[in-house]
C-alpha cells in the first residue's frame, strides 16, 4: 500500500489531476476502513487530498469530504460545513452529493423527534410487579400482556414489560435521559435485585426520525450508563420514521 500511495502522490503532485488526489484520498480511506497500520495515514491528509480533488473539479471528492465531516463530533460547525461541501458537489453534478445536500435542508426544517424505549424481558417476568416498583404502566401498542412478547418467538423470550417515552421534539437527549433518571433510578435497588434474581435482561433503545445525526450516540451521562448497567442492560441507537414524518422524506 505504501509504494501505491508513493507512486499516486508524485502523479497526483507532478500532473496536479483530479483524479489522482481522489484516488490518493481512496487509498487512505482503505486503510482507515481494513485498520491496516500504516504511518502514512491520519484523517487530515484524507480530508485534505479530498479538498484538493473537489478544487482541481472533482464532484464526488466533495461529496466523500462532506460526509467525513458529517460525521466528525469532534470538527466544529461540523453540519455546516458539510452541508456547504455537499452543496459544492451538487453544483458540479454529483448525485449523492445533491441527495445529501437536499436531505440536510430537510432536517434544517422539521424537528428531531426522539424516543426512548425501554424493554424488560425474561421468562420469570411479572409486569404487575416491575409496574409497582417503577411507578409506569406498558404503554406501547405493541404491548397485549404478560404473556405476550413484543418479539414472540424471537431470542428476546416470550414475556415482557415495555415502556416507550415519545412524542417530545427535541434536538438533545438529555431530556429523555432525566425522564429515565427519574423513573428508574428511584428504586433501582430493589428494580436491580429483581431483574438479576429472576435473569431478566434490559433492553434501552433510542430512536430518532430523519434527524439521526442530532443524537449524541457518545452521551456519557454517568448516572444513566449506570442505570442502565445495574439494571443488567444495553443501549441501541437507531432510526425510525416517524408517524407524519413518511409523507415529508419520500424520496
Amino acid at each position: 500500500m505504501e509504494k501505491v500511495i508513493s507512486d499516486c502522490r508524485k502523479r497526483a503532485i507532478g500532473l496536479n489531476f483530479g483524479e489522482y488526489y481522489y484516488y490518493l484520498a481512496q487509498c487512505y480511506e482503505d486503510i482507515n476502513q481494513f485498520g491496516d497500520p500504516n504511518p502514512y495515514f491520519d484523517n487530515f491528509r484524507r480530508m485534505y487530498f479530498y479538498l484538493k480533488s473537489g478544487l482541481l473539479g472533482c464532484a464526488d471528492a466533495y461529496t466523500n469530504l462532506a460526509s467525513i465531516i458529517e460525521n466528525s463530533d469532534t470538527i466544529k460547525n461540523n453540519r455546516e460545513r458539510a452541508k456547504a461541501y455537499f452543496k459544492l458537489a451538487y453544483e458540479l453534478g454529483s448525485e449523492d452529493g445533491k441527495h445529501n445536500y437536499f436531505l440536510i435542508l430537510k432536517q434544517e426544517e422539521y424537528p428531531t423527534c426522539l424516543k426512548l424505549r425501554v424493554t424488560f424481558y425474561g421468562d420469570k417476568i411479572d409486569c404487575d410487579y416491575l409496574s409497582k416498583v417503577i411507578g409506569l404502566v406498558p404503554n406501547t401498542a405493541i404491548y397485549e400482556s404478560s404473556r405476550i412478547s413484543l418479539y414472540k418467538g424471537s431470542r428476546y423470550g416470550n414475556a415482557q414489560w415495555q415502556y416507550e417515552f415519545d412524542f417530545i421534539a427535541t434536538l438533545k437527549l438529555e431530556p429523555l435521559v432525566v425522564l429515565f433518571k427519574e423513573y428508574f433510578g428511584r428504586k433501582i435497588k430493589v428494580l436491580g435485585n429483581y431483574i438479576y434474581d429472576n435473569d431478566l435482561t434490559t433492553r434501552i433503545d433510542i430512536l430518532a426520525d430523519i434527524n439521526y445525526h442530532s443524537i449524541p450516540s457518545y452521551y456519557m451521562d454517568t448516572e444513566f450508563l449506570s442505570l442502565i448497567s445495574k439494571l443488567n442492560g444495553s443501549i441501541y441507537y437507531y432510526q425510525e420514521y416517524f408517524d407524519g414524518f413518511e409523507e415529508v422524506f419520500k424520496e
